[in-house]
């Protein structure tokens, strides 16, 4: 297993540690996954949520170190279910774009929309790029074999949209190109920064969307990304 604590400890510390994101910090701490597995299909979301019964002795202001498989609740499970169903010995692993505890994304979007809030998200964001950079670039079978990008506000935090729309927020601005894919697949990219791994943008595997509302349209959707990723892997 890659352990995140040696990477992460220190600098998210130094970015709780400011006091310009006290708002944001003096509630909660932040929280990550303990490890992610080599040569893992790496899910990204936008932040971990926040469940009190979490808190370490009770405390929401101390770090949270888990471990998704066995997070309460269903939104881990959910994924690995799906990739379960794409192989059965594919590993597992998922990462979020901020760590600061929320379940509320309209309060996330809220935030992201202040000049404070802003500067809070792109020092997380830089923490995460610095992460992302050290384990794409892990020699074969170490580094993450696909990632998986299934929150539409991470997928904005990594710049995804930003090109489509110029007078946005670049944020992370990583820069994605299309790939070419069969006529029953999902698209995937290849992000410049990322080197070889294909990076796929979709649905949440919770929830519901404005334009896959229906439990046939979603079905549809990750149908084409399990075939998606049957054809890379």
């Amino acid at each position: 297993m890659i352990q995140l604590q040696p990477l992460l400890q220190a600098p998210l510390a130094a970015v709780w540690q400011q006091s310009a994101f006290a708002a944001f910090t003096q509630a909660r701490g932040y929280a990550h996954p303990a490890a992610v597995a080599p040569g893992a299909v790496l899910f990204v979301g936008v932040a971990p949520s926040y469940n009190q019964t979490q808190n370490v002795n009770d405390d929401p202001t101390a770090p949270l170190i888990f471990d998704p498989a066995t997070n309460p609740g269903t939104f881990y499970q959910r994924e690995m279910d799906f990739l379960a169903s794409v192989g059965p010995h594919l590993p597992y692993a998922h990462l979020d774009v901020l760590y600061q505890r929320e379940s509320d994304q309209k309060t996330l979007q809220t935030a992201l929309a202040t000049d404070a809030g802003a500067a809070f998200a792109e020092e997380q964001l830089a923490v995460t790029r610095d992460l992302f950079e050290r384990l794409t670039a892990l020699p074969p079978g170490q580094r993450p074999r696909a990632i998986v990008v299934a929150n539409r506000l991470a997928q904005e935090l990594l710049g995804f949209f930003h090109p489509l729309k110029p007078a946005t927020p670049a944020w992370l601005g990583l820069t994605f190109t299309e790939q070419e894919i069969a006529p029953h697949e999902e698209l995937f990219y290849r992000c410049e920064e990322w080197g070889p791994i294909p990076v796929i943008f979709t649905i949440p595997f919770s929830g519901t969307t404005a334009r896959f509302s229906t439990p046939e349209q979603k079905a549809a959707k990750h149908a084409r990304l399990t075939a998606t990723l049957k054809s890379l892997l």
